[in-house]
């Protein structure tokens, strides 16, 4: 960071089918979360994690699958309703394919 001349770099998280930053670390967040986690969830979002394959969400720290709802998810594969049906849930969870997990404070 210091070689770049990037000292308040921050790490992203998202997918083009979210619109496409979900999370994002803060520059005022110290060293290990900003370069450790993907951040916090960004406002308006939900966001739960889940057993591959399942909808109930799991315990903090558990990991298990992505999943997103919010305004910012796309309304579906361009005329790919089946494709569309296995990436998005009935309630409309997004599921990412990407395993990760949730600590204290993320929304």
């Amino acid at each position: 960071m210091h070689d770049m001349h990037c000292e308040e770099i921050l790490i992203g998280y998202g997918q083009t089918e979210a619109s496409p930053l979900t999370h994002l670390t803060s520059r005022d967040d110290y060293m290990a979360l900003r370069v450790e986690t993907v951040g916090t969830n960004l406002p308006h979002q939900e966001l739960k994690v889940v057993a591959v394959g399942e909808d109930e969400p799991l315990p903090l720290g558990e990991i298990g699958e992505v999943c997103f709802r919010g305004y910012h998810i796309m309304r579906g594969y361009y005329g790919d309703a089946q494709a569309t049906g296995k990436a998005i849930d009935s309630s409309g969870w997004l599921h990412s394919g990407d395993l990760g997990s949730m600590e204290e404070g993320d929304t």
